[in-house]
């Protein structure tokens, strides 16, 4: 035999080459369902040329021979044959030079990965040849967030020792004796996961083994129909994987596109199961009044994997691998009582389906739908930490969406309102811990302080430099916080601007406090809703168990309330002494400093009855302070020899804003001059100003002195300025020689 062939690419000649490897009736192949979908799938993909491998060996259907075939008397063998689709014309001319080692222009391995549109294998079975088909993407994946998305991932393939890959999910047609529809379904769903190796995905025949054993009335044989809802399950199990199962007789068709577009844009496939419906059209009455009436025929249970949706603006599009038609195969998600008029039975008037549609004139018409599949069950293969299913993170999200929405909705239509009108949406996606906080640690806030948003005339929220601290150190413990791997992350949007996220823990149980964490991603209309959430309405939180907006709500007011939060915000986030100097620890490890006066309430006390000596002698002797991590004050005289700074008043512990007060005396006034000039703790604040300014008020309430404490930024005390000015010209004289 031919070690391969090449053709140009037509419906005949693809038939052909199938034929050439396997010996099936052409006419078979050519009005193959399968066939004429692939044929317009790589129409569309612009397919030039087809190259065959007439022997090859695939180890998943190896596999499958190993467990069923091969003792089948009539059996075809173990060879199947592996076809090759190009977007660039090929022949065996150039080929055969470039597998010489002598490549022409015409023909190089960059170019053939440049037009490379994927493989089909062709399978030695007379009926469902059609074997693991992995075809480039049609148009682009799409971004998610709700848009569109189509899961894919790179299959590395060997041609005569030509490297080349593809991106796309491994499609096949189910053989109905080793795997019944929903065996494949599972099969291309295991593909799709993401961090798989593809390489050891469990074969259909595995994939069947392990579904029908162990399960209470199954037999350890091959099923000729279906596999259980409760079986599919099983077959995950063993692949240790957690499934989430959603029964969906009862969810919306909105609730449905929700999970759809939460699962893909977290790379996670969907096995749908339901019932195949076929769709009659016919005419009733006499001419004058004759209609169009369409009536349901169930043709039986199928199951499907839906790796992608396009829910562009007027767009409902799920893209499927359906083993009856092809891969990323369209359909539409349909209202029935749109779909079938006054025809919609009564058991499926509130009811939604997918309605599968086909093609003429080589893919370029679209005909309309010809049968629906009316899905009951969603299953969902996840990491198997993953606990906590959709169904949670949308609750979640739908709850707090509708309360900030009670009390929005009224406004934006008062005539009072300076807002600009927009819509409140979100979006949910199951993500790592890792990948929400590179999102997070890229986010650029647009605010620099100073701003306002106006409410009405008379209220507005305002958002400071203060303000702006703040949030940078809250960004910095949400990024810092530990968390568990995989997280729901729910996205609040307001028009096209992401206003704040929520995470849930995923590994949680449903009956835990699951919310992680909130983080701000633009604070004016985060406090504007957060200000709505805290207004009472009524709501009873624990209403419904489907959801977590409880914990959520005491998130928010531990964020409202927690003393941290204020600390960081009146007097800087903790800072840990940049040095540490010998001279200030002791031999127990702890800060050598013994004149430290440490004051967590006032005690109806002097500073200069505590430091007489600072009054006696200003010039040469100061004092120094800190704010510490619980709020408390340390005062201590500064000694430079040896040097006992900061640190060692601190007990060598992180602090917040710190610096050095000296007493003055003019003209009969005495004043105590309090600066942030400590180089240990207050040196890179944004904001120092402002937090010694709160300090100094702090200061003066825990001492009775009638002397006036005034705050003096980064000034010196005298000696501290002498020391420094005579540093500088000694610097400066060092330069001149």
């Amino acid at each position: 035999m031919t070690s391969y062939l090449v053709s140009s690419f037509q419906k005949a000649t693809l038939s052909a080459l199938i034929r050439e490897c396997t010996g099936y009736d052409f006419a078979d192949i050519f009005t193959k369902d399968q066939i004429t979908y692939l044929f317009n799938y790589l129409t569309e993909r612009g397919c030039v040329s087809i190259l065959l491998e007439p022997e090859y060996i695939d180890r998943e259907f190896l596999e499958d021979y190993s467990r069923y075939y091969v003792k089948r008397f009539g059996n075809d063998g173990y060879e199947c044959g592996r076809i090759h689709f190009f977007s660039h014309s090929i022949d065996h001319k150039h080929l055969d030079l470039l597998l010489q080692g002598r490549p022409a222009d015409d023909l190089t391995p960059e170019k053939l990965q440049k037009h490379y549109l994927g493989f089909m294998v062709v399978k030695p079975l007379s009926r469902t040849f059609v074997g693991k088909t992995c075809l480039q993407l049609t148009g682009d994946k799409g971004i998610g967030d709700g848009t569109k998305k189509k899961i894919a991932k790179k299959y590395d393939v060997n041609l005569f020792g030509i490297k080349l890959h593809v991106d796309s999910i491994a499609f096949q047609e189910q053989d109905k004796v080793v795997a019944a529809c929903a065996t494949t379904a599972i099969w291309t769903a295991l593909h799709a996961l993401p961090g798989s190796d593809v390489k050891h995905v469990p074969s259909c025949s595995e994939i069947t083994m392990n579904a029908l054993n162990f399960v209470e009335g199954s037999n350890n044989g091959f099923p000729n129909k279906e596999l259980t809802n409760k079986q599919i399950q099983r077959s995950l199990d063993v692949e240790g994987l957690r499934y989430h199962s959603s029964n969906l007789l009862e969810e919306s068709r909105e609730w449905f596109r929700a999970c759809v577009t939460s699962y893909i844009d977290s790379d996670l496939p969907l096995v749908l199961v339901g019932d195949v419906h076929s769709l009659k059209r016919s005419e009733q009455g006499r001419w004058w009044r004759k209609r169009e009436v369409i009536s349901l025929n169930k043709e039986g249970g199928h199951a499907i994997t839906v790796l992608g949706y396009d829910f562009r603006v007027g767009s409902n599009l799920i893209y499927v691998h359906d083993d009856r038609l092809g891969p990323y195969a369209r359909v539409e998600l349909v209202e029935l009582k749109d779909l079938l008029g006054k025809d919609t039975p009564l058991a499926h008037r509130d009811r939604w389906a997918l309605a599968f549609r086909k093609t003429e004139d080589n893919g370029k018409t679209w005909l309309p739908a010809n049968e629906i599949l009316i899905p009951d069950a969603c299953i969902v293969p996840a990491d198997k930490k993953a606990r906590l299913p959709f169904q949670y993170a949308y609750g979640t999200a739908e709850v707090i969406a509708d309360r900030i929405r009670f009390w929005l909705d009224p406004w934006l239509r008062s005539s009072a309102n300076l807002l600009q009108s927009n819509t409140l949406k979100f979006n949910i996606k199951l993500s790592t811990i890792s990948e929400v906080r590179e999102h997070v640690r890229q986010h650029e806030m647009k605010y620099q302080g100073n701003e306002r948003l106006m409410i009405d005339a008379d209220e507005e929220i305002i958002f400071t430099e203060t303000d702006l601290e703040r949030w940078r150190e809250e960004r910095i413990r949400f990024l810092t916080s530990p968390m568990a791997r995989l997280q729901w992350e729910i996205d609040f949007v307001w028009g096209n601007t992401e206003v704040f996220k929520v995470l849930l823990d995923a590994t949680d149980i449903p009956l835990g406090n699951a919310i992680s964490g909130v983080y701000v991603s633009d604070p004016l209309y985060a406090e504007l809703f957060f200000g709505l959430l805290r207004m009472p309405d009524g709501f009873d939180p624990e209403a419904d168990k489907a959801h977590f907006y409880g914990s959520f709500v005491k998130v928010l007011e531990q964020r409202d309330v927690d003393y941290a939060s204020h600390l960081n915000k009146t007097y800087g986030a903790l800072r840990a002494p940049i040095k540490i100097e010998d001279s200030e620890v002791d031999e127990s490890g702890k800060g050598r400093h013994k004149g430290v006066k440490h004051r967590f309430d006032p005690k109806g006390e002097k500073l200069t009855d505590l430091f007489p000596e600072i009054v006696a002698d200003p010039v040469m002797r100061n004092l120094i302070w800190a704010i510490g991590r619980d709020g408390s004050l340390f005062v201590a005289e500064d000694i430079t020899v040896p040097k006992l700074g900061h640190p060692s008043m601190t007990g060598l512990q992180a602090a917040r804003i710190a610096g050095e007060i000296w007493w003055t005396e003019d003209e009969g006034k005495a004043v105590w001059h309090v600066n942030h000039s400590s180089g240990r703790y207050s040196r890179d604040y944004v904001t120092p100003n402002i937090y010694l300014d709160n300090a100094v008020k702090k200061i003066a309430s825990f001492f009775e002195d009638d002397i006036k404490f005034v705050a003096k930024g980064n000034a010196r005390p005298p000696l501290v300025e002498a020391r420094f000015e005579a540093e500088k010209a000694k610097k400066a004289q060092g330069e001149l020689a």
